[in-house]
């Protein structure tokens, strides 16, 4: 089951009890976009994650991807993460207003365009999404 909170704070209220669950057969995560589920899990597999925790070590992974070993941070797979988040984004995209609407879903999304008369968009079609 996937549940999208609407608020961070309800989010983060719900994963804080997390822990009551416990040896009974349901467990709560986050989900990640695919690129960072990816990193996490190379992280998690790298050799020095895996000394660590033959070692004893507290080895963490904290978003978005980097892994820490007794709270320093040995590799980061995202090193400039946190320097993007503070421009504006907006501006480094292409402000032309001609591109391609398909190309702003991800690969699985499937936009079928449907002619309908009423409730449609500006050219006369609905996008239609099918998530694969």
């Amino acid at each position: 089951m996937i549940v999208c909170f609407r608020d961070y704070v309800d989010t983060e209220t719900i994963l804080a009890k997390a822990y009551k669950l416990k040896r009974s057969p349901f467990g709560i995560e986050r989900q990640y976009p695919k690129e960072i589920a990816r990193a996490r899990k190379e992280l998690y597999q790298s050799q020095e994650a895996v000394q660590g925790r033959q070692l004893h070590q507290k080895v963490q992974i904290k978003y978005p991807a980097r892994v820490y070993i007794n709270g320093r941070v040995v590799r980061d797979m995202f090193p400039e993460w946190y320097s993007m988040l503070a421009t504006d984004r907006l501006k480094q995209c292409p402000t032309s207003h001609t591109h391609d609407k398909s190309r702003v879903y991800s690969n699985e999304t499937v936009v079928e365009r449907r002619e309908n008369d009423e409730d449609s968009d500006e050219d006369g079609t609905d996008e239609v999404f099918t998530f694969t």
